[in-house]
């Protein structure tokens, strides 16, 4: 686990409350600060477990007080006068120059424990802390500016590793897709059949119109020669009656 990691869930309750406040929700600031204060007892009690995660969670624990208590105040207009601060409790000046000489000191610092404390500062200017660097945006764009470059060997990544191994559980790994040559063939063989049939249902067809043409002609020839076989005989009355 790293520092930012560590500190992840408080960061993210502060996120959670703006939504909360942006969207005119009724919160309890009594609750907040209980919860908040849980989220940091909690963040010690696992860093307690390695002295150098101690150390760098002691480094950033002060920033992340007066960013607390910064937000909160900032939250809604009534808020600024009725939140208990939390960074005086623990021995912390409620004042932004506290996060500004933190990340001066970190950026002057070449030990590989300022990268990580670097990480959870860019953190706290990227979601804007009130007040700091008097207000001024530019200020803090700049100084993160400053920050980003260090953060490098934080961001490497091992592009051969899946981004979520959990999406890939269970999935049907069969070969769905039919092979070109494969579908061709099917088509050529379809598409015979298909040749053969019209030509044998052409040839049943002609067949079939072919007798019907000499059943009617036919017909006509016996017609044609009872009609003739009549006239003969009726002429040879007729002149048998003359004699």
């Amino acid at each position: 686990m790293s520092l930012l990691e560590l500190v992840e869930p408080i960061l993210q309750q502060i996120c959670r409350l703006n939504r909360l406040a942006r969207k005119g929700a009724a919160i309890d600031l009594s609750v907040v600060r209980s919860e908040l204060r849980a989220a940091l007892n909690d963040a010690r009690a696992k860093a307690s477990a390695e002295p150098d995660f101690m150390r760098g969670f002691e480094t950033v624990e002060p920033s992340l007080l007066v960013f607390i208590d910064s937000s909160v105040r900032a939250m809604r207009a009534g808020f600024a006068g009725v939140w208990k601060p939390l960074a005086p409790e623990r021995g912390v000046e409620s004042s932004v120059r506290v996060i500004e000489e933190a990340i001066e000191k970190a950026l002057a610092d070449d030990s590989p424990g300022s990268s990580e404390r670097l990480g959870v500062f860019a953190q706290i200017l990227g979601l804007g802390c009130p007040n700091i660097y008097a207000g001024s945006r530019e200020a803090g764009s700049k100084k993160l500016g400053e920050i980003l470059p260090r953060l490098s060997a934080l961001a490497e990544v091992d592009q051969t590793q899946r981004i979520c191994p959990e999406a890939y559980k269970n999935v049907d790994s069969r070969m769905l897709t039919l092979p070109p040559a494969r579908s061709l063939t099917t088509v050529a063989i379809a598409a015979i059949g298909m040749l053969a049939v019209v030509v044998v249902a052409y040839f049943a067809l002609f067949t079939r119109a072919s007798g019907d043409l000499r059943d009617t002609l036919q017909k006509i020839q016996n017609s044609s020669a009872t009609e003739n076989k009549g006239s003969d005989s009726k002429a040879t009355e007729n002149s048998g009656g003359a004699k």
